[in-house]
């Protein structure tokens, strides 16, 4: 099976459309155009104050990305895990390519970086590998990791051994938001 295929299966069953290749179904609307149309409306509000508009700023950036994403059709794939734990060079080998970097330091990934697969690119399936979680003195970078992965349509958690008791609540925490989660165990 091609990788190009197994995307392709994924994300027909993240979006509930069927795979290329089955037989062909009646399309149902999975309700993005509504979602779509709601968020606008929310963006375009007159009746939103100015100060709500300024305190909510971050927010508001926040939705106009969604919608920005959602108009697109394009399915952000979140690699999420512990710092150290494999998810760049996890990346890179869903991907084909080193698109990300990777280092024996920890902290190597400070940023979240988005990366299209070249397979599936017409698909809009882009992997995105996050800073990781438990860092010495990366709070913020760990913050980022949990924003990214809020948002994400999928999230591959990387493990690469028993789950730390951070592991298991970041687990937690990532289940509440009723993402789609992958638990990848990596380097056993």
């Amino acid at each position: 099976m091609s990788d190009a295929s197994w995307w392709r299966r994924l994300r027909s069953r993240l979006r509930h459309e069927p795979a290329r290749g089955t037989a062909p179904t009646a399309r149902v609307d999975d309700g993005s155009s509504r979602v779509a149309d709601s968020l606008r409306s929310l963006l375009d509000d007159p009746a939103i104050p100015p100060s709500v508009r300024s305190e909510l700023a971050g927010e508001f950036r926040r939705i106009e990305s969604m919608l920005a994403r959602l108009e697109r059709g394009e399915l952000h794939v979140a690699v999420f895990g512990r710092v150290s734990a494999g998810k760049s060079a996890l990346g890179n080998a869903l991907l084909g390519r080193e698109a990300f970097r990777v280092g024996v330091l920890h902290g190597t990934t400070t940023d979240a970086e988005h990366a299209v697969l070249d397979e599936a690119q017409h698909d809009g399936l882009v992997l995105i590998d996050t800073p990781g979680i438990n860092e010495l003195d990366g709070e913020a970078r760990e913050k980022l990791a949990f924003d990214v992965a809020e948002v994400s349509d999928l999230v591959i958690f990387v493990c690469d051994g028993d789950l730390t008791r951070e592991e298991l609540d970041a687990l937690k925490t990532l289940a509440a938001t009723q993402r789609p989660l992958l638990l990848a165990l990596n380097k056993a």
